[in-house]
């Protein structure tokens, strides 16, 4: 089973709905008429900010409970054949004089060991007065087989760094991708997606298309197989832009 995981958005019952979607579903012919309830039974009902980290691969997601709950919450589940794997928790403690935060949470697959690996990234820091950021704008990957992490240079993405202006990492067909979100005029947005045509090739990085203006749209949330860009509105709904 493939499936894209549209969105992860949290109801008034405190309850967490997760919206799956075949990656290979066809908006123009398809119909979401139906919804099944999978149940999770690997999280309490106050898990309130439950997230899906990375991509689906073979069928199976990456749940996250939450930083409050430590990474005992870390599950990997398989909601076509109902059964799920929690992650033992990290043995590694971080220094109790030292403040650190989860800076990233991440699901792959080892295809020299056919085995699926979490990669956790924790940023540490001691400080005397305040703390200032360093902002760095590249991409940083992790090789899953043999372990060690590369650096990758990101193009000219113009004034990303302005408040209204956020970016996400996805794959198209097979590709990195990027997804600049703009706000334009205060309501609505456009989408600048930039596509690195060759592995690690910092040359290679082209902006592919441009969608939008469009309003009522919160974030993107990745690309179907089609190449078309799947989008969240304020509501938690998907919706669906020609890529």
């Amino acid at each position: 089973m493939h499936v894209f995981l549209s969105s992860t958005r949290t109801i008034p019952s405190k309850k967490n709905m997760l919206s799956l979607i075949p990656n290979d579903y066809d908006h123009h012919h398809g119909e979401l008429d139906m919804s099944v309830n999978l149940g999770l039974p690997f999280f309490n009902e106050d898990t309130q900010s439950l997230k899906v980290k990375g991509a689906c691969i073979n069928g199976i997601v990456c749940l996250y409970g939450g930083a409050q709950f430590g990474n005992k919450d870390i599950v990997l589940w398989n909601p076509a054949m109902r059964e799920f794997k929690v992650v033992p928790a990290c043995p590694i403690d971080c220094p109790y004089y030292a403040d650190y935060s989860v800076e990233g949470l991440g699901f792959g697959y080892d295809a020299k060991t056919k085995d699926y690996k979490v990669v956790r990234t924790v940023y540490i820091w001691e400080v005397n007065g305040p703390l200032y950021p360093h902002l760095i704008e590249s991409i940083l990957a992790f090789d899953m087989s043999h372990e060690v992490f590369l650096w990758m240079a990101l193009p000219d993405l113009g004034n990303i760094r302005d408040a209204s202006t956020k970016k996400s990492f996805n794959v198209l067909d097979t590709r990195i991708a990027i997804i600049v979100d703009h706000v334009v005029e205060g309501i609505e947005k456009s989408f600048d997606i930039w596509v690195m045509r060759e592995y690690g090739v910092e040359e290679s990085w082209t902006k592919q298309i441009k969608i939008g203006p469009l309003l009522g749209v919160d974030r993107p949330v990745g690309f179907g197989n089609n190449g078309n860009l799947l989008l969240v509105d304020h509501n938690g709904e998907v919706s669906f832009s020609p890529g």
